[in-house]
């Protein structure tokens, strides 16, 4: 344990010498012209270790001041106590400054045997006699000057913003000085029995085994992490990610928390602010990526509704090997001492209280995007938030020419043509991007682009059904471009035809983790259900209980059958799928996670996608019911999917499934609104229609897999009433839907309506199948272990 009088005696006694030395070199060096290169070097040396000195002793008074009064810290100046600083590193400084007196008292001597004479030609003598002695020292000094230096960098980050790069910088210095040292120690040891002053020698060769040590254990503080061992962001770092530069260096020098375990601990939060398309998202992964190594873990939450973010820590959860609940991961961060950073991405909805979302505690880092303004108050650092909107000009008309892919190096007329672009689409990254996308996939040439944006421009100024912020016209007349090319040529080549009606029904999933699994499922498993249909026909056709079908299941449809209004689906294989899918990257409407093999919709984009002006609400109607029917038919009712595999795929369709049943309310609700009462009824009222039947029974099984048994019961209710009404209660669909609502009744508590379902169920078997057929068996169990 350092004492504090030792420290402060030492450093004022070092201070002393470190002055008078100088004193003594500026006097003498005027009539020694020959060795005053030496001696302004020395000179040099000995007043950086004066400064530095005097802010240790600076330094260590005013900590030792702010420790709170205590009977058990002994002395006042005990270190012991210190909350900012470890006492070895002090005790670290109170060596480091002993043998720096050392050094300095042999310099000191050396100098004055070497300036004692008035007789020039002897000084150059004495100086060459002492050459060895008086380069050792030096060298020795500045050893510790530079360990000196580095350990109160180390002290000083407490109370300033201290550079991360600065801290690598000290990392590399003192692996330095630990090679070095390493040979001075086997050197000096190798040449103890040499002729010079032993004593000194060996005082000398144990201070630098001191100093070893306690650059051993600088070294460890500062140490660059590199244990990252969980990293997940929204989407990765575009290839051509341009600008911002200023903005990651400060965010990266002010947010994240310098390493150390003596440093005071605060969960630091910071907001990025903007409006959608202005790339919020992509510098959130960029800054992500480039400080990489500097987190433990790397998470992000997807922010854009509670249910959202909930499951979202089920996600992370789920990585810490716990059990799936938003509070067990909340929980295991808040316990985690290693630096880790969350990024709540999409945080737009001011109904959320996104505190409740804070992890406990002072550990972590938080970054938050989001285009809600009352949000910016959420940041705890300087400036605490960040407000986007375009790229500076320079920035903007580099992005612009990078995505578009014209060969470098640019003529200036071609920069000053990308300029004028920029200018006019707001300088925002999004429309930015989809200019680039535009002219790289020759819809049109840089020079010709403003006419073909006015144009589409024009065209959505004029549509009077389109209610859009001025902000964003510009960005959605570049989706028109994009749009317009896939339009023009889907007579042409199939592919074109495929990515329209795949952009049409990737609209009403959500805009996150859009698999091409959804597709080859959905044709996979039609056949599966076709042949599962079959095969229960024919058994029913052979039981000894046989009747004759009834005239509503004589033509009732083959519910396998996978029944979509695009004859192309019908068509469709998973390379067609990826070739469609890569017409729609090609034109930057989607991208493509490449980490998973997703992909996802910018929400400006997925938003346009919904509601462009040829989007009728018919068409709109439409297409939310095939994407439900899609995501139905990728899903297997027992007794077909029910492996781990099958449930765990069900499962991560519910985010889709819940966003499509979103749409298809709204879309009714607006079809009630405008009294569309001639066609309502196709896509309100409940129809003799075999597919949105078996969609709602699918999407209540998802829902119930989930533990969402309260979203599940109005679905299979439907259900159950359709089958029961136009079946009858003995058919084995009505019966198998009557048991999974009995048992969802029965999870809700409602143990009589399930007893009334049982006792149904058991009825219909023993009058139509007998006494003795295993459904009948099976159906009175049930309804015995209820009883």
């Amino acid at each position: 344990m350092a004492e504090a009088f030792g420290i402060i005696t030492g450093a004022a006694g070092l201070i002393d010498v470190c002055i008078r030395l100088g004193i003594y070199v500026r006097e003498v060096r005027k009539g020694a012209t020959t060795i005053q290169q030496e001696l302004d070097s020395l000179l040099k040396e000995v007043s950086l270790l004066e400064t530095i000195s005097k802010a240790v002793k600076d330094t260590y008074i005013i900590e030792s001041r702010n420790l709170p009064a205590s009977p058990r810290t002994g002395p006042p100046y005990d270190t012991a106590g210190f909350v900012n600083t470890p006492p070895h590193v002090w005790k670290d400084f109170g060596r480091t400054i002993d043998h720096c007196s050392v050094i300095i008292a042999k310099l000191y001597e050396i100098v004055k045997e070497i300036c004692g004479s008035e007789n020039v030609l002897k000084r150059v003598h004495k100086r060459r006699s002492k050459e060895d002695d008086l380069r050792r020292c030096k060298s020795e000094l500045v050893l510790y000057y530079g360990h000196i230096q580095i350990l109160f960098s180390i002290i000083s980050r407490e109370d300033t913003r201290y550079s991360q790069k600065h801290s690598a910088k000290s990392f590399d210095d003192l692996t330095g000085q630990m090679q070095t040292i390493q040979g001075q120690i086997s050197d000096l040891s190798q040449s103890m029995a040499a002729t010079g002053d032993s004593d000194y020698d060996k005082k000398a060769l144990e201070a630098l085994r001191d100093l070893h040590a306690s650059i051993t254990s600088a070294t460890e503080m500062i140490a660059p992490s590199t244990n990252n061992e969980f990293f997940s962001t929204p989407k990765s770092v575009s290839s051509i990610f341009t600008g911002r530069e200023t903005l990651l260096y400060e965010l990266t020098e002010a947010f994240i928390q310098t390493p150390g375990l003596f440093r005071n601990q605060l969960q630091r939060r910071f907001v990025v602010h903007g409006m959608g398309g202005s790339g919020k998202t992509q510098f959130c992964c960029k800054f992500a990526e480039d400080n990489r190594d500097r987190f433990w873990g790397v998470f992000w939450i997807d922010g854009s509704s509670e249910e959202r973010i909930k499951k979202s820590l089920g996600e992370i959860a789920k990585l810490a090997g716990r059990h799936v609940n938003p509070n067990a991961a909340l929980h295991w961060l808040s316990n985690i001492e290693k630096p880790w950073l969350l990024l709540i991405d999409n945080a737009d909805d001011p109904d959320i209280t996104l505190e409740d979302y804070f992890l406990k505690g002072k550990r972590g880092h938080i970054l938050i995007t989001t285009r809600n303004p009352g949000f910016r108050n959420l940041g705890n650092i300087e400036p605490r938030y960040y407000d986007f909107s375009g790229l500076q000009l320079k920035e903007a008309s580099s992005l612009l020419l990078k995505a578009s892919e014209l060969p470098v190096p640019w003529e200036s007329t071609v920069e000053d043509l990308a300029s004028t672009i920029t200018k006019a689409l707001g300088h925002l990254v999004l429309a930015i991007v989809q200019a680039g996308a535009a002219i790289r996939s020759k819809l049109c040439s840089l020079q010709k682009y403003l006419d073909f944006h006015e144009r589409s421009l024009l065209k959505l100024r004029k549509d009077k059904r389109v209610k859009l912020d001025p902000n964003y016209q510009a960005v959605w007349a570049n989706f028109e471009l994009g749009y317009e090319k896939l339009e023009a040529r889907r007579d042409i080549e199939p592919r074109f035809f495929d990515a329209l009606e795949l952009l049409h029904v990737f609209a009403f999933f959500y805009r996150e983790r859009l698999s091409p699994d959804v597709f080859t499922r959905a044709i996979q498993n039609a056949q599966l259900e076709i042949e599962q249909q079959e095969k229960t026909e024919v058994d029913e056709r052979s039981s000894p209980h046989r009747r004759s079908p009834t005239m509503m299941e004589r033509f009732q449809p083959k519910l396998g059958a996978l029944v979509l209004t695009a004859n192309w689906w019908t068509r469709a294989f998973e390379d067609r799928i990826r070739v469609a899918l890569n017409e729609l990257v090609e034109i930057s409407l989607i991208d493509c996670n490449e980490a998973d093999g997703t992909y996802s919709m910018h929400p400006v984009v997925h938003n346009w996608a919904r509601k462009r002006p040829q989007m009728s609400l018919a068409d709109q109607a439409l297409w939310a019911d095939m994407a439900g029917y899609v995501l139905a038919a990728s899903i297997l009712l027992p007794p077909l999917g029910t492996s781990t595999e099958d449930e765990q795929y069900h499962v991560s369709l519910k985010t889709h499934i819940e966003h499509v049943q979103t749409c298809r309310e709204d879309i009714v609700s607006q079809l009630v609104t405008n009294s569309a009462s001639l066609w309502l009824p196709s896509f309100v009222t409940s129809t003799a229609d075999a597919d949105r039947l078996r969609m709602y029974a699918k999407f209540s099984l998802v829902y119930a897999q989930c533990g969402q048994v309260n979203k599940a019961k109005p679905l299979l209710k439907e259900v159950a009433g359709f089958l029961n009404h136009f079946l009858g209660p003995q058919n084995k669909r009505t019966r198998d839907a009557h048991e999974a609502l009995s048992a969802i009744y029965w999870i809700l508590g409602k143990v009589d309506k399930a007893l009334t379902l049982q006792r149904g169920l058991f009825a219909a078997c023993e009058k139509h199948l007998g006494r003795d057929h295993p459904d009948t068996l099976r159906a009175l169990h049930k309804l015995g272990v209820t009883l």
